[in-house]
């Protein structure tokens, strides 16, 4: 999707299909794991969602430093550092194929990697 406003309907129903995960992973008793991975799927999702009215976040680089921040919550700082190569492969492709500019990967970023930590603190999870 070239275009900011391409993004409002799929991440509108992934929202919605989210919230729709979550409902029968409480009503089935799925483990907290697999709640925390929905809501801040949910989260990130909604926050996608209003920041593309100002811009075309990368939702790439979104999901990959969300991978590592929830890895590095789950089985530490080296584990999650595993995956920061993947991370830079993912910036550099964004930026090679001209589909983001450096200021929508950050905030992709800092957007994938900020919410894991703010939903799990939210939760009361983190010490």
């Amino acid at each position: 999707m070239r275009e900011s406003n391409e993004r409002y309907i799929p991440y509108s129903i992934a929202i919605f299909a989210g919230i729709l995960t979550g409902a029968v992973y409480l009503q089935y008793d799925a483990g907290p794991v697999l709640l925390l991975v929905v809501l801040v799927s949910i989260v990130e999702l909604t926050i996608m969602l209003a920041a593309t009215f100002y811009m075309k976040v990368s939702l790439h680089a979104m999901a990959m430093s969300s991978i590592i921040s929830a890895t590095t919550l789950l089985f530490g700082f080296t584990q999650g550092l595993v995956f920061l190569p993947v991370l830079l492969l993912v910036v550099l492709a964004r930026l090679v194929l001209r589909r983001h500019t450096t200021l929508q990967i950050m905030v992709g970023v800092l957007i994938g990697v900020l919410t894991p930590l703010l939903v799990v603190a939210a939760a009361g999870l983190m010490i």
